[in-house]
């Protein structure tokens, strides 16, 4: 048990030997056993990140087009391999490796070292800045030896709105987007096109002044499925249920009012419960940005359950045709009439009363913000 801490990543997001050595020692012991670890113990036994090695190659044609990019990354994984934290801090990443440019080809390898230190895991960004370093410092290094200036071989290169939807050579899919309109506006926010006399104006004063650009687009929320439940009482109150964890982040607010907005309840009157294994079935986790997006999706693809199904029921008790009936403020009308019926005055045990369960995953979904 572990208090609000903010992420679930780095340090805290995998599972050390000392876990279980402690759970091990207060069994036999039959006392509460603390494991704690000062700053010096603390460097020898977690894991490390953004250790690795890469090798990189960049191909261009004559026009300054980008043509394909091999990688090689060697990855330190520690004196030996414990989980997928070791190797995933190289690989969950690499789509970042084609970038925004369209580059027609691309290979990456990665070899995992064992070596005498602690394994890597992801840290901050969660292994997508380092492929977008690499691609990045390709470019400008292709821009120096080719004598082209740095910005003018990205804008070359960068897919305009067109170009989309786009499927890269590492198998991402950009949907929509605007790469060349988001430069532009960074160039000009930075004062990019006054850069020679302002760089001039420093010299003058004895300062040197230096710019540089990139232009990425790194992958979040992956693990495609959450799972959800959604309950009201016969008093008019509602719980949710998720097994997204809360550690800092403030679920309960968030979901609440996407539960709000979407059945028209009291934030109030919502009580959320999560990672509770008596309670939810299944769930996956919070890291990667991904509660916010899975979850609330969920949400509203058990909300949109419920409201299907009580407008049949409402259709019954009401004895109207279920064409009839709307639902809007958190009841279900006739239309054109007075008549009207709430969620949690249907019949139902209390336990059951307006229930909605749904496992949500991207690739089937139809709820609104799928991409």
């Amino acid at each position: 048990m572990c208090d609000n801490m903010g992420g679930g990543f780095g340090i805290r997001g995998g599972v050390y030997p000392e876990y279980a050595l402690s759970l091990w020692a207060s069994e036999v012991t039959g006392r509460p056993v603390k494991w704690i670890a000062d700053r010096s113990e603390s460097i020898l036994s977690d894991d490390h990140a953004r250790g690795g090695f890469v090798d990189a190659e960049l191909a261009l044609d004559e026009d300054g087009k980008f043509l394909a990019l091999r990688t090689h990354t060697k990855v330190p994984i520690g004196a030996y391999y414990t989980t997928d934290r070791n190797v995933g801090c190289a690989t969950s990443g690499l789509g970042g490796l084609a970038g925004v440019y369209g580059i027609p080809a691309v290979h990456a390898q990665v070899t995992g070292v064992l070596t005498n230190m602690m394994g890597n895991a992801q840290y901050r960004g969660g292994a997508k800045p380092e492929p977008v370093h690499v691609l990045e410092v390709m470019v400008d290094m292709a821009a120096r030896q080719l004598g082209i200036d740095a910005v003018e071989l990205r804008r070359r290169n960068t897919l305009p709105p067109d170009a989309l939807p786009f499927k890269t050579s590492m198998g991402d899919h950009f949907d929509c987007g605007d790469f060349t309109g988001n430069y532009e506006n960074c160039l000009a926010a930075a004062g990019y096109d006054d850069i020679d006399s302002r760089r001039a104006d420093a010299r003058a004063r004895g300062k040197l002044l230096g710019i540089g650009t990139s232009n990425s687009i790194t992958g979040v929320a992956n693990t495609n499925f959450e799972h959800v439940e959604i309950r009201f009482d016969a008093s008019g109150g509602v719980t949710l249920l998720s097994g997204a964890m809360d550690h800092g982040q403030g679920h309960g607010t968030t979901f609440k009012q996407v539960l709000s907005d979407r059945l028209g309840v009291d934030p109030g009157k919502v009580t959320y419960r999560y990672g509770d294994t008596d309670k939810v079935a299944h769930g996956v986790g919070t890291f990667n940005a991904r509660v916010a997006v899975f979850v609330s999706a969920a949400i509203v693809e058990a909300a949109d359950k419920i409201i299907d199904k009580g407008k049949r029921i409402a259709a019954h008790m009401l004895e109207a045709a279920d064409s009839d009936i709307e639902f809007a403020d958190g009841k279900f009308t006739v239309r054109s009439t007075w008549c009207a019926i709430q969620p949690s005055t249907m019949p139902g045990r209390s336990s059951t009363r307006c229930c909605s369960t749904v496992r949500f995953t991207a690739a089937s979904s139809r709820a609104p913000g799928r991409s």
